[in-house]
C-alpha cells in the first residue's frame, strides 16, 4: 500500500485411529468469472495458517514470544482496480480514493468487510485453557499486486482479553500489515509476497498504548510494540486480475489438499463406538489433474503427508501413524462432488514399540459412506475449495485375538476430514 492512506477505525484410530490473526462446506456454487478491467469486481478470502507468531516488547531481545495457531474461517473480501466498483461509502471510500491514483500495473484495491470477518481467538496457554484474546477486526482496506505479489492493508482491531468466560479488558491495535519490510524502534520485520500457491507471509508492528488498567499495563509493559508474523493463504474463486504483459492463465493441472483441525476419527472399542478429534495440522498432498471433460477431471496424488493421531491429546507416545499408499479418484467441478480411493496402512505404537498394523482401503467422498453399521455424510466442495470428506472402512479380523476383541472386529472405522483444495498451474477448472 502506498503512503497517504486514510486511517480507519494405541490403537484407537481409523483403525484405532494470538495476535493478529485474520478472521470456511456445502455444495459447489460456481460463479462465472467477471471480465477483467475497470468495473470488474472479484471475490477474495484470506485465511491464516498454524505457524504464526506474535511478540510483545521493545525489541527482539526484550520481548515475550507467543507462537499461535491462526487457522480459522478467514475474512471474505472483494477486489477491483477502481473504487467505484466496490461497495464502499464514508471513510472506506475516502481511503480507497487516496490509494487509487498510485496503483501500479497489476495492482488492485482489496476490501474486507468487518461483517464478513468472524472473530478469531488467540489462546495464551493453548486451547485446553480458557484464557485467550478475542480479535474483533474493523473494516480492512489495502492493495494486492498480481505482478509482484506484494500485499498491504490497514487493520484496526479490538483485542478483548478473556479469562474463563469473563472479559477483563480490551486493547485497540492499529497496524499496517505488509508482505514487505517494516521497521519501528528496535524491530525490523520482512514478509514474503504472494507465491504461485497463493501463500504469503505478512508482518506488522503496532504501537500498543496503555489500557488504563494498571495491572495489565504492568504485565505487558505498556506502552510497547505488538509484532506479528502470519503465514496466510488467499483464495480467488473467480480468478485473479491479470498482470499486464503476461499471457492469460490456462487451466490448472495440479491440486494441493490440506486437512483442517476439526476432523474426527472413530472405531468400536470394548463394545462402544469411540470418537477421537483429529487435527490435520501439517498435512499436505500434491495431486495431478487429468483433462477436464464435462466439468469432471481425474486426480492422482503422488504424495500425501498425514499427521499421526494422538490417542491421548498432547501425548505422542501413544499414537497411530498413517502411511498412505495411494490416493486417487475424480473431482466434479460442476457439483463439487469428490470421490477418492484411499489405500493405506495404520500402525499403532506405544513409545517406539509397534503394537499392531492394519491395511485400510476405502473410498473417501463428499457424499454418503456406509459400513457394517455406521453411515456418515460429507459436504461437497464450495467455491472457496472447502469440502468435508468422509469414509467408512470395513476393518476385517486381524491375526491378533486381543485386537479383534478390543475393537470388536470386523467393525467400522470412520473418518470425517475437513479439507481445502487449491488449484495450481492456472485457473481452477470451471463447469461448461
Amino acid at each position: 500500500m502506498k503512503t497517504g492512506r486514510h486511517r480507519l477505525p494405541g490403537w484407537l484410530a481409523l483403525p484405532w485411529l494470538a495476535a493478529l490473526v485474520l478472521v470456511a462446506c456445502s455444495g459447489s456454487d460456481p460463479v462465472a468469472p467477471p471480465e477483467d478491467g475497470v468495473g470488474a469486481v472479484k471475490e477474495v478470502r484470506i485465511t491464516s495458517g498454524h505457524d504464526c507468531r506474535m511478540w510483545i516488547g521493545k525489541g527482539p531481545g526484550a520481548s515475550i514470544e507467543f507462537p499461535y495457531d491462526g487457522r480459522g474461517p478467514g475474512s471474505l473480501g472483494t477486489m477491483s482496480p477502481d473504487c467505484g466498483s466496490l461497495d464502499l461509502d464514508g471513510e472506506n471510500l475516502e481511503a480507497c480514493r487516496a490509494l487509487e491514483p498510485s496503483l501500479e500495473p497489476g495492482e488492485v484495491i482489496v476490501f474486507f468487510d468487518a461483517d464478513d470477518s468472524l472473530p478469531s481467538k488467540f489462546y495464551i496457554m493453548g486451547e485446553q485453557v480458557d484464557i485467550y484474546i478475542n480479535i474483533l477486526p474493523a473494516d480492512m482496506i489495502g492493495t494486492v499486486n498480481f505482478c509482484t505479489g506484494h500485499m498491504e492493508y490497514f487493520m484496526d482491531a479490538l483485542f478483548e482479553q478473556v479469562m474463563f468466560g469473563e472479559v477483563l479488558g480490551a486493547l485497540s491495535v492499529v497496524s499496517d500489515l505488509t508482505t514487505g519490510t517494516v521497521s519501528q524502534g528496535n524491530w525490523t520485520m520482512t514478509g514474503r509476497p504472494l507465491d504461485e500457491k497463493d501463500d504469503l507471509q505478512y508482518v506488522s508492528i503496532a504501537v500498543t498504548p496503555p489500557t488504563g488498567d494498571p495491572f495489565t499495563d504492568l504485565i505487558l509493559g505498556l506502552p510497547t510494540n505488538t509484532v506479528s508474523e502470519n503465514e496466510s493463504h488467499l483464495d480467488f474463486p473467480q480468478g485473479k486480475f491479470p498482470c499486464p504483459g503476461e499471457p492469460p492463465p490456462g487451466v490448472a493441472d495440479e491440486v494441493q489438499m490440506t486437512v483442517g483441525k476439526e476432523g474426527r476419527l472413530s472405531i468400536g472399542f470394548l463394545g462402544s463406538f469411540v470418537e477421537y478429534p483429529y487435527d490435520g495440522k501439517g498435512s499436505d498432498g500434491i495431486g495431478s489433474l487429468g483433462p477436464v471433460v464435462d466439468g469432471r477431471a481425474s486426480v492422482e496424488f503422488s504424495e500425501f503427508r498425514i499427521p499421526h493421531l494422538q490417542i491421548i491429546p498432547g501425548m505422542d507416545a501413544i499414537r497411530v501413524e498413517i502411511e498412505p499408499h495411494a490416493l486417487a479418484g475424480e473431482i466434479d467441478f460442476c457439483s463439487g462432488r469428490i470421490d477418492l480411493d484411499f489405500d493405506s496402512t495404520f500402525t499403532s505404537f506405544v513409545g517406539e514399540r509397534e503394537v499392531t498394523s492394519m491395511s485400510i482401503v476405502t473410498t473417501i467422498t463428499t457424499e454418503t459412506s456406509t459400513g457394517f453399521s455406521q453411515t456418515v455424510d460429507g459436504e461437497r466442495m464450495n467455491r472457496w475449495g472447502d469440502a468435508r470428506l468422509v469414509g467408512v472402512a470395513r476393518v476385517p479380523l486381524t491375526d491378533d485375538p486381543l485386537t479383534n476383541l478390543m475393537l470388536g472386529l470386523p467393525n467400522d472405522a470412520v473418518c470425517e476430514l475437513p479439507v481445502h483444495l487449491h488449484f495450481h498451474g492456472g485457473e481452477r477448472p470451471g463447469c461448461p
